[in-house]
């Protein structure tokens, strides 16, 4: 077996379906025919064509988002390659897994002509491009390293803050032979489960104990990284209200962990929020953020009139995330944020707070939503118009349970996330770091297929469906598939 020669393309497809990916998002080029070869003859990966390049990198995203497998954006060089630049862009603002395997020019190329702004035909440095736009990324030209690479790759997709990675595989490389004995295997560092929560020094149960139990009127501000750290979408958000029945809410990409009608459900606060959601920030003392970076949307320009009265506990992945907010943040704590909601849930014993000031605060919560609902009077249809806000509400009550939610940018992102009302296993997905128009098309193309091709809901509008209509055409295909 150590002296069989494979092919460096067999084993991508190999490796694809080692992992089990089952589909990948991709246009055929001259630069990746090799890769798109194998994959078909081996006859386990079916690739999803689509027309736009940057329609496959946002598919990969919402087929992670839906499915909790990474996938695979499958692009040629040249504008193959930076077509879907956006749509990687866009999975490292939202912290989405995925892999973009591209083709490139022949090594002959690039190692004669890499000073150069091109090499050979279309070919350039797209490893360098997107340097700053993913977690790893490596044109691959010692071929014994394939299996390495990939694995690699993949393994650090998915580790700590999930983002995009990019593998870099010349023409002439892709088709080329390696002895299996040659080949060099990459091994993950094994990490200790019991290390994952990696409190600061100067933070124990003690310091988190002492701001809780001073608090009267604590909330939760629950965001994405919940559901990123998630082990197959298994989500701890119901047991730990259950043991910390808080005020609640949410962020606009954590926006489905929680139904609508959960008590302590009190919407999304921020710039674009709920006007009874700004009201409960405003007035609470106490902010738990857990997976929510907290950004400019949710917490203004000015951080001094946010919440002005609050304490903060801000729980991340990344340090970075915790150094931004330093001046507001009383205790920032580094740590994965399901190993953080398991933590508050096993020590609840310990972790203790003013029950009747807490029910007393929940009434008050409850009040700001009933003085300040999300549909209100100014949200009439007029002059023979329908009021988005009233379509959206109107919508929800003919979903069922099981649908899968998409939404473009514009008018589709505002009122979707603000009139929405997600029923308990609904998803809702949009891009939210980046906020691109024509995200919401190739969304649902990648969330279909995550979900055995069922029925998906894209809500689109403001001509955001302009900037990827060619993907109507893949959609039609996929009806056939």
């Amino acid at each position: 077996m150590d002296n069989k020669k494979i092919k460096v393309s067999d084993l991508i497809a190999i490796f694809l379906k080692k992992k089990k990916i089952k589909y990948i998002f991709g246009i055929i080029g001259s630069a990746n025919s090799h890769i798109f070869d194998s994959i078909t003859k081996l006859g386990y990966t079916k690739i999803i064509c689509v027309h736009h390049e940057q329609a496959a990198t946002m598919a990969m995203q919402t087929y992670y988002r839906v499915k909790k497998e990474i996938t695979v954006a499958l692009v040629t060089a040249g504008a193959g390659s930076s077509n879907s630049i956006t749509g990687v862009m866009s999975a490292w603002a939202d912290s989405v897994p995925g892999m973009i395997i591209s083709g490139q020019e022949n090594t002959r190329f690039i190692s004669s002509m890499k000073k150069m702004r091109m090499w050979g035909i279309q070919g350039y440095d797209s490893t360098l491009m997107v340097e700053k736009i993913t977690k790893y990324q490596k044109r691959v030209l010692d071929i014994n390293y394939t299996n390495y690479e990939l694995d690699k790759a993949y393994n650090i997709s998915a580790e700590g803050r999930p983002g995009p990675v990019w593998l870099d595989f010349p023409i002439d490389a892709q088709g080329s032979f390696v002895f299996a004995k040659n080949l060099k295997v990459y091994r993950p560092k094994i990490i200790d489960k019991n290390k994952r929560i990696k409190f600061s020094k100067n933070i124990n149960i003690n310091s988190i104990q002492k701001i809780i139990s001073n608090s009267k009127r604590p909330i939760f501000w629950l965001g994405h990284g919940i559901r990123l750290s998630a082990k197959k979408d298994f989500l701890k958000v119901e047991k730990l209200l259950r043991k910390y029945p808080f005020p609640t809410l949410l962020t606009w990409a954590g926006i489905d962990i929680l139904n609508y009608d959960h008590p302590l459900n009190f919407g999304s606060a921020g710039v674009y929020g709920n006007r009874h959601s700004n009201f409960i920030l405003q007035n609470c003392d106490l902010v738990i953020a857990i997976g929510n970076r907290m950004a400019i949307p949710m917490i203004g320009y000015e951080h001094s009139e946010l919440a002005r009265k609050a304490k903060f506990i801000q729980v991340d992945i990344d340090q970075l995330e915790l150094e931004k907010l330093k001046d507001i943040v009383d205790l920032p704590i580094l740590s994965d944020a399901t190993e953080f909601i398991n933590f508050l849930i096993k020590n609840k014993q310990q972790l203790k707070f003013d029950n009747k000031a807490i029910q007393n605060w929940v009434l008050r919560c409850k009040k700001y939503k009933k003085d300040y609902p999300k549909i209100e009077k100014c949200h009439e249809d007029k002059n023979g118009y329908i009021n988005s806000y009233r379509f959206i509400d109107k919508l929800c009550d003919a979903l069922s349970e099981k649908d899968i939610i998409t939404a473009d940018m514009g008018t589709a992102l505002l009122s979707g996330h603000q009139a929405f009302k997600i029923k308990r296993n609904q998803r809702f997905m949009t891009s939210t770091g980046l906020g691109e128009m024509g995200f919401g098309l190739p969304a649902a193309m990648g969330a279909c297929f995550a979900n055995n091709k069922k029925e998906i809901i894209n809500l689109n509008c403001d001509g955001g469906m302009m900037l990827n209509l060619q993907e109507l055409q893949t959609i039609s295909i996929i009806i056939c598939l």
